[in-house]
Parts: structure tokens; sequence; C-alpha cells
């Protein structure tokens, strides 16, 4: 596996100066991870972040909270779609919307890893109170 297949490319330049003053600038709106340069064999001079895992929690007032893999949300809910980002909330780039819950919402991180929390209308009511 090539490094570049766990790598989310972010901005490319053809100088040094270029991508750093470009990382210098957008650090700030990738605050859940360090922004990394390097060079690639195609485009250049990249900025990156490290492609990493998630964890999913969904919360029900049934069900209590649950955390999954991507995997298992996969097999176990219905994905009405993906997130894009309108906002300065990148880390919710591309994420799923599930069927029946509220979300993606970044809820922090766990074990190094990123959360994306979920919830259903009911648990987001109790809890908001």
């Amino acid at each position: 596996m090539n490094k570049w297949s766990k790598r989310i490319k972010l901005y490319r330049a053809d100088t040094m100066p270029q991508i750093e003053a470009w990382v210098k600038r957008h650090q700030d709106d990738y605050w859940y991870q360090e922004v990394l340069i390097d060079v690639h064999h195609k485009d250049g001079f990249v900025a990156y972040v490290e492609r990493k895992e998630k964890i999913y929690r969904l919360v029900s007032h049934e069900d209590g909270t649950r955390e999954l893999t991507k995997e298992e949300l996969f097999n176990q809910f219905n994905v009405d779609g993906y997130k894009a980002v309108t906002d300065h909330t990148t880390v919710l780039q591309g994420q799923p919307y599930v069927s029946g819950f509220l979300g993606p919402m970044y809820d922090g991180t766990k074990d190094g890893k990123v959360v994306i929390r979920y919830e259903t209308q009911q648990a987001y009511n109790l809890l908001s109170c």
C-alpha cells in the first residue's frame, strides 16, 4: 500500500514557501489534527492530514449509547447521504447521514480517534433540557 492511501490531500503548491504559507493560514481549520507537508511525485508540494480511523457514537433514548466502527455502522444502519462541508467543521466532511439520527456531530476524541456522534431526536430532546 502506498503512503498516500492513508492521507487526505488538502492543497498543492509548486514551491515549499507557498505550501508553508497555506499551512500557516489554514492550520486552525484542521484543529483536530496536524497538517503535514510532503512531496508528491505528481502534485509537487502537498499539505495533507493522515486518514485516521473514527469511532461512530450513536445515542438513543431506547438503546443507550453504542460505539461502532465505520464497517459496523454501514452494516447495521441505513446511510442517507454524506455531509458536505459548508462550515469550518472539516472533520465532518464526507461523514454519513444515518437514517433516524441527527448528525453527524463532532464529539471529541477517544484513544486518539475522532468520535462522530449521532443522536435520535428523543435523545437530543432529553439531553438538551
